[in-house]
């Protein structure tokens, strides 16, 4: 991969986007114009289906500049960073940064560049980039191709001939007061969304405890029909055994019924068919015993009630 460097102007930023964009108000923010798809005044470009490419590899590239002393090119600006590239727009042919200057870590630095801005002198970047391929286009100019921003240094001779200044400055009074504003803002928004979250939370708690209700009652209801329709089949089948039981019975040990499985009421039913067989067997012995009839010639007229049955009871036993 091939190195090169390109010059252009920076552009300084409206003071009133500074606290749209940071809270640190160590930060000195600036919009620089890192290219345009036009030839340079070395014969070089960056066709404008290039600036991804920059905008990928470009984000959080560092910034340079010579100490306050030495002359501003770009020689002398390696290994002094200044800032980074935070952010990357395009604009039609062009395209912009968004950069933060570490006035903390080089506060003369930032501080030449912005008085250079308010007299009127813009300061100029020179940036640095990689590329893979050369493409030799009319009037020898040659388009560089996938291409990888480096960096960027202030300098004073632009090889973009001036089309690539900082644009804009935050100033640092006026950071603080933005900022403070900012700052009162989201205040005040997170207050009125932590009062509309406790509503919903009060409203929530209220529905909540409706919505129990009401599963609870919707329980209970479907706990009477279940119950009432496991009488149902009580009921019938006592009834297909031909066991006949009044309403009050089933009133009365309803609860014992509910309790017992299929199986045990299969069998509490065929007990009680069996014994109610059993007592009606027992029932038609008693009633169909055959009396032999008392004739002269078993029962002696002299005889009294005691002897009377007495005889009866051996005649019965001849009888059998």
């Amino acid at each position: 991969m091939n190195k090169f460097n390109i010059i252009s102007p920076i552009e300084l930023i409206d003071p009133k986007l500074e606290a749209s964009i940071s809270l640190n108000p160590n930060f000195r923010w600036a919009k620089a114009v890192i290219c345009d798809d036009r030839p340079n005044g070395n014969g070089h470009r960056i066709p404008k289906e290039e600036f991804d490419n920059i905008i990928k590899t470009g984000t959080y590239s560092p910034i340079k500049m010579a100490s306050i002393l030495e002359p501003k090119q770009h020689a002398n600006a390696i290994g002094k960073a200044i800032g980074t590239h935070a952010q990357f727009s395009k604009d039609e042919n062009r395209l912009l940064a968004l950069i933060v200057l570490w006035s903390n870590e080089r506060p003369e630095e930032v501080a030449a560049l912005e008085e250079a801005y308010k007299n009127g002198f813009p300061p100029q970047l020179s940036w640095e980039i990689s590329y893979a391929e050369e493409v030799q286009e009319e009037n020898n100019i040659i388009a560089l191709r996938n291409v990888v921003l480096d960096g960027t240094a202030v300098v004073d001779d632009p090889a973009y001939q001036g089309r690539t200044p900082i644009v804009s400055f935050a100033s640092q009074n006026q950071d603080t007061k933005e900022n403070k504003e900012v700052e009162d803002e989201l205040k005040a928004k997170i207050a009125t969304l932590e009062d509309q979250i406790k509503a919903l939370m009060v409203e929530k708690e209220a529905a909540d405890k409706e919505l129990s209700e009401l599963r609870t009652f919707k329980a209970e209801i479907e706990s009477e029909k279940e119950r009432a329709q496991k009488l149902v089949e009580l009921k019938a089948k006592f009834a297909d055994a031909g066991l006949e039981k009044d309403e009050a019975y089933f009133v009365d040990n309803a609860d014992t019924l509910l309790k017992l499985d299929a199986n045990s009421i299969d069998f509490m039913i065929q007990e009680l068919v069996s014994f109610k067989k059993s007592a009606s067997l027992q029932h038609e012995d008693k009633t169909n015993v055959e009396i032999p009839p008392i004739t002269d010639k078993t029962v002696n007229t002299k005889l009294s009630p005691m002897d009377l049955g007495k005889q009866l009871r051996e005649t019965l036993i001849k009888e059998k």
